[in-house]
């Protein structure tokens, strides 16, 4: 009985609101996925800024909505007139095959 009466008492209350003050810091430390894309997109545009390319091309760069750039889709499928579909059909039937060595996705995500 001598024992339990010399140690120190231990405040929980006090230990979990530490914890809770811990847990807010790092959520607001967190960033949104609308948030992450506004930075992605700014920082894309002060690059395509920079370029030494012609100053139409850069506006219309820019002035474009750049949602392809987070559509995984995008990595496999071609949208170019002529020989995207003949693209498309060799990539659906060697997807299998790079996804054992490399899989994007991950990636894209």
């Amino acid at each position: 009985m001598q024992n339990r009466k010399n140690r120190k008492s231990v405040d929980v209350v006090q230990i979990v609101n530490q914890v809770r003050r811990t847990i807010e810091k790092r959520e607001a430390r967190m960033d949104t996925a609308g948030a992450v894309r506004e930075r992605v997109r700014g920082q894309l545009i002060h690059r395509i800024q920079r370029a030494p390319i012609p100053e139409d091309v850069k506006q219309d760069l820019i002035d474009a909505r750049m949602e392809w750039i987070f559509d995984p889709s995008v990595f496999w499928w071609s949208r170019r007139p002529g020989i995207g579909p003949i693209l498309n059909l060799f990539r659906r039937l060697t997807r299998p095959f790079i996804k054992i060595f490399f899989n994007p996705d991950a990636l894209l995500h």
